[in-house]
């Protein structure tokens, strides 16, 4: 949005979509976890307009906003991904993931290590034994996807870097 409608009006546009983004994902995630009718509406729209969201917003941390948005997507991915056995829910998880650790602060991916370790321990234990090696390798999947996503996306930046340190050679 910024680049097609400028720095002011494309960050409103850009700021509205992640409100946007967060609410759908907290459906998501509602509708992943079992919540029916008006109680997944009523989950959706209070973390839509959120006191926390709002608070990122108003005080200019543009980047949190946008991070922030990611992680009922994410975990919502996750739990899926955890219960099905296809490819798809594994890449959608790991996009998800790189999201969140490009989007959002430097402590996101203490949140999501947290919270991803919290559902896996409680997916274990709600499953079967022959279905915990299973979660465990999608668990691992996840991981090495979302690292190379993030390689992909990464690297390039920090080879740059070191163009920028270099000495003019006047």
């Amino acid at each position: 949005p910024v680049i097609l409608w400028g720095g002011i009006n494309g960050m409103k546009v850009s700021i509205f979509i992640s409100f946007v983004l967060a609410g759908l994902g907290q459906w998501y995630l509602a509708h992943i976890s079992g919540v029916k009718g008006i109680f997944r509406l009523w989950s959706s729209l209070t973390f839509m307009f959120s006191g926390g969201l709002a608070f990122l917003w108003r005080l200019g941390w543009y980047e949190l906003l946008v991070g922030m948005a990611w992680f009922p997507w994410t975990f919502a991915a996750y739990w899926q991904a955890l219960k099905k056995r296809d490819f798809t829910s594994i890449a959608w998880t790991a996009f998800c993931v790189a999201m969140i650790l490009f989007t959002g602060g430097g402590y996101y991916p203490f949140y999501l290590i947290v919270c991803a370790g919290t559902m896996l321990i409680v997916a274990l234990i709600a499953a079967q034994p022959e279905e915990r090696i299973i979660q465990i390798r999608r668990s691992i999947s996840i991981a090495f996807f979302s690292a190379g996503l993030i390689a992909v996306m990464a690297l390039p930046i920090y080879d740059g870097y070191r163009l920028i340190l270099r000495e003019s050679g006047e």
